[in-house]
């Protein structure tokens, strides 16, 4: 589905999507190849409509949980890499607790996550952890 929809002559708007709903009868393996499609190049994962519906929560409640989350570190971590994080440790929670059985097919795909996340240089392991507890919170494990 296209996302953008033409404004004015030569320009282009962003038109909101309906959050996609998780088919009950979803298999893991369909999840997990729909999550692992997400990943981008670099191995991070974006905050988005399809990751909410993947975590059967609304978007809404994710973004609200991020913005109550305080960082810990010194460091000034850019907005942008910050929703990236959260998103990022959201998958890897959803992989780690609940597509246990897919563990061969994801395997490399949270380890490159993990790469991404340790060489974001300017968030703390503190700032990370408290994250990864929100995460693991909002998905009830």
């Amino acid at each position: 589905m296209d996302n953008l929809a033409p404004s004015a002559p030569g320009r282009a708007a962003v038109v909101a999507m309906a959050t996609p709903v998780v088919a009950p009868t979803m298999t893991t393996k369909d999840r997990v190849k729909a999550l692992i499609d997400l990943q981008s190049f670099e191995g991070s994962f974006p905050l988005s409509a399809t990751l909410a519906s993947l975590l059967q929560v609304q978007l809404t409640d994710l973004e609200s949980k991020l913005s109550a989350f305080t960082p810990t570190g010194s460091g000034k971590l850019a907005e942008q890499d910050k929703t990236k994080l959260w998103a990022t440790l959201l998958a890897v929670c959803l992989f780690e607790s609940k597509l246990g059985a897919e563990r061969d097919t994801w395997e490399l795909v949270v380890e490159k996550a993990n790469d991404w996340i340790s060489g974001l240089s300017s968030v703390q392991s503190a700032d990370v952890d408290k994250l990864r507890d929100l995460a693991r919170e909002v998905l009830g494990v």
